[in-house]
């Protein structure tokens, strides 16, 4: 299985002033900024991901910039991309759904399930 870590930072204004809770996300070893000043930083960062072709199958780990060896959070890429924070809940993405509020994502294209939905009805149902 196939891991891409990316390294979340704080994310500061253009005067310098610390944008309160919003981080900045870059690919790990890398200067190339992912997602800027983001609340959820490995769900939008799945997204993107999933938009540049990574495979969905492939986990996704979140380092902090000041502490690159501690892996803080992972996820399955194609599940992450699938779902928001909403206060202290995890709720499903809406497909239609752009980036969150104030988000700095370039394309607001929602994760549609990885897993295939049958639309047809049961026999006798």
């Amino acid at each position: 299985m196939k891991e891409l870590m990316i390294s979340v930072s704080l994310a500061f204004d253009r005067r310098g002033k610390r944008r309160h809770d919003r981080f900045d996300t870059r690919l790990k070893d890398s200067d190339e900024l992912i997602c800027g000043a983001t609340r959820q930083p490995l769900l939008d960062a799945a997204r993107v991901m999933l938009r540049r072709g990574v495979d969905p199958a492939t986990v996704i780990c979140m380092v902090h910039a000041h502490a690159p060896t501690v892996v803080t959070m992972r996820a399955i890429i194609g599940v992450a991309a699938q779902y928001d924070v909403m206060g202290e809940k995890f709720i499903r993405r809406k497909p239609i759904a752009g980036p969150m509020p104030s988000s700095e994502i370039e394309n607001g294209v929602s994760a549609e399930p990885t897993v295939p939905r049958s639309t047809e009805a049961g026999v006798g149902a």
